[in-house]
């Protein structure tokens, strides 16, 4: 179901594309005049094979593409290419590839829509075109969105935001704020997504820009269903829907009608699910949107199968399946046509080559009977002429080949001998910041010195660690935390001893958990000088900390706990289930507001109560027989398997089973799990 929310929203996004394309209207010579489509039909029969005829085209393809109608926008885009290729339209070029680009965007082909986006991008180049470049940059990332390559999205995204900035365009920026805030959705980062949001929806809001606000709406709503808040996202999506109807905006409005029957499903509110769902899926076919319809078939049946109605479970079921064999087919259609083409042509030209050389052989034959004894011996003698000169030839490229292939060897024998001492040194490097950052650390026996019964599996990907574990006594108390900053290798290294020694410093200062990492926020974001604005480093780390008090004759220990995205889990002695302390869903550093307040936990615990700390590097690890993600949910049942063993020896069984789980596959992330009876 997440994904499915995930789809509608980015669909609901992409209706901001056409906001490029009205500001392109405007600039239209005709588009001041007049804003009746009469009026552009009347030009278009008297224009002439000109650039007044390319912008005519281009103004019915957009009014076509606002309308849902793609295959005659796909139409139009095509003519207005043809044409200004014809008449050597730069520009007319540029704008006729971003509309092809829309209609197969619309369509779900976005591979064929990143290609016609980056053939408009070097037109845009070409000519200059800093507006142009701003909006097909956004367009690109939505695409790469949609293809579910979200390192590629941000990248598109962040460089359209800079020259928007740049061009002090407020309305292509406030776009890409609330594209950069779907984004940190997918990646579940909540509270930079509603940031973005909101930044975008204010700009909006400043110039009147109505449409763009139910845009902004809808996003907000999804993130509010996403958290489990039905009241609040259902309150922004019927606002985004209410706007939407205003405009006639029937793609705008199947999404938003979409997006509403979700969340009734979600509340088991079967009826009102379908009345969305149903209206949605009318409009979808209506206006041809194959991955909506596929899409709402999908919920449809589910919901029929949970009122236990078979016969209209299955035939929503069959109407969704065809849906997405029609997404697929047509492709494949297309390229079998083309395999088809190319083979009737070398057929063809096997054919007119074997005729050709039938006729030739003919015709040598009967200058052969007629001039036999003539050309006989000339004709010896030009054979073999003409060989001597054919394999000299073949002898001098040959030479010219081989002294060319030694001089590249050579080339490449050097230059792997210097990339080979580069690495030595490199790798050298690296070793030594290892032995740095694990001096830092403290040693393993140092922690089972304070508290004997525990572990640490400390597991980095590379030589040094973006992960690191702490402990250290201050106040009477023991202080333990397993900290995950923003990467692994050598730049998660840096961040790993910029965080240790701030939580260092902190832990001296304060005695409460939360106070800890309130400061240790606000330290953090001073020493990597990070602010609001979107353009700062966004690094930081998630921790989970305790403070431990416990008295050496006492028979249980108070634990305080405050975590950043890192829970605490606890097993109590005889019990077979696991307790579970949530954390903060907020980092330390990066989008983190300062002065963020972070939530104190006591529990007390009594002998033989464990309680586990860790980063999300061991359950995040693929492998097993299917190559799948290994999920916190085995890697809890995994500890709960362990309970009754020493801590050592759960040490060693935890670290077994991820190598064996791991098996070919690369480490995915830093591993690190802390473990402790009381």
């Amino acid at each position: 179901m997440k994904l499915r929310m995930e789809r509608i929203l980015w669909k609901v996004v992409s209706c901001q594309l056409l906001i490029g394309i009205f500001i392109f209207y405007s600039s239209l010579s005709f588009a001041q005049s007049s804003h009746k489509l009469d009026s552009v039909y009347a030009l278009l029969k008297t224009a002439g094979e000109d650039s007044t005829r390319v912008n005519a085209l281009l103004f019915l393809a957009g009014h076509q593409l606002d309308i849902s109608d793609y295959n005659r926008a796909d139409s139009l885009a095509n003519e207005e290419l043809a044409l200004s290729e014809k008449i050597k339209y730069t520009k007319g070029l540029a704008y006729g590839h971003t509309y092809l680009g829309l209609a197969y965007y619309y369509e779900g082909n976005y591979a064929s829509a990143l290609q016609q986006y980056f053939n408009a991008l070097k037109m845009e180049e070409k000519i200059a075109d800093e507006r142009g470049k701003a909006i097909t940059l956004n367009n690109i990332g939505l695409s790469y969105n949609m293809l579910k390559d979200y390192e590629h999205a941000l990248e598109y995204f962040y460089k359209g935001l800079q020259l928007k900035q740049k061009l002090n365009d407020v309305r292509g920026t406030a776009t890409s704020l609330n594209n950069i805030g779907l984004v940190y959705y997918k990646e579940a980062k909540y509270d930079s997504a509603l940031l973005c949001f909101n930044k975008s929806l204010n700009i909006k809001e400043s110039f009147g820009d109505r449409r763009g606000m139910a845009s902004n709406y809808n996003n907000i709503g999804t993130i509010y269903s996403a958290e489990g808040n039905y009241a609040y996202a259902l309150a922004f999506i019927q606002k985004a829907l209410k706007i939407k109807e205003e405009f006639g905006d029937k793609y705008g409005i199947a999404s938003s009608l979409s997006a509403a029957g979700d969340i009734y499903f979600k509340q088991a509110k079967y009826k009102e699910a379908l009345d969305n769902l149903l209206k949605a899926l009318a409009i979808d076919k209506e206006i041809g949107a194959l991955d909506q319809v596929q899409n709402a078939e999908s919920t449809i049946s589910k919901i029929y199968e949970k009122q236990n109605n078979g016969t209209e479970a299955l035939k929503h079921y069959m109407a969704y399946i065809k849906a997405r064999d029609s997404i697929f087919s047509g492709e494949n259609t297309k390229k079998s046509v083309k395999a088809e083409m190319n083979f009737e042509f070398e057929k063809k030209q096997v054919a007119e080559k074997a005729r050709q050389d039938k006729l030739d052989a003919i015709l040598k034959e009967k200058e052969r009977k007629q001039q036999v004894v003539i050309y006989f011996i000339s004709g010896i003698l030009l054979l073999a002429v003409g060989f001597a000169v054919f394999v000299y030839r073949i002898y001098l490229q040959k030479q010219k080949a081989n002294r060319l292939l030694d001089e590249k060897n050579q080339k490449i024998e050097t230059a792997y001998d210097v990339i080979k001492v580069k690495n030595l040194k490199i790798t050298d490097s690296i070793t030594y910041a290892k032995r740095i950052q694990r001096s830092m650390l403290p040693a393993k026996d140092e922690i089972r010195k304070v508290l004997p019964e525990s572990f640490v599996l400390f597991k980095p990907k590379a030589i040094v660690s973006g992960d690191f574990y702490f402990i250290s006594t201050q106040h009477g108390s023991t202080f333990l935390a397993a900290a995950d900053c923003t990467g692994h290798g050598v730049p998660g290294a840096f961040m790993s001893m910029i965080g240790f020694e701030k939580l260092q410093d902190t832990v001296m200062e304060h005695t409460g958990t939360a106070d800890i990492l309130k400061e240790l926020n606000n330290g953090i974001k001073v020493s990597l000088h990070q602010t609001e604005e979107l353009e700062s480093t966004r690094d930081g780390m998630d921790i989970a900390l305790v403070s431990i008090d416990q008295h050496p004759s006492a028979n249980s220990a108070k634990i305080q706990f405050s975590g950043a995205n890192r829970p605490l889990w606890i097993i109590r002695k005889g019990k077979d289930e696991m307790e579970e302390i949530k954390a903060d869903k907020k980092a330390i550093g990066g989008f983190t507001l300062n002065n963020a307040s972070f939530t104190e936990h006591t529990v007390t615990l009594e002998q033989g109560d464990s309680f586990y700390l860790f980063s999300d590097g061991y359950a995040d690890q693929f492998g097993g027989p299917k190559g799948k993600k290994l999920t916190t949910k085995k890697f809890r049942d995994l500890i709960l398997s362990l309970k009754e063993k020493s801590m050592a020896e759960q040490k060693k069984d935890l670290s077994v089973f991820i190598e064996k789980w791991r098996g070919a596959e690369d480490q995915l992330d830093d591993i690190l799990v802390i473990g402790v009876r009381i």
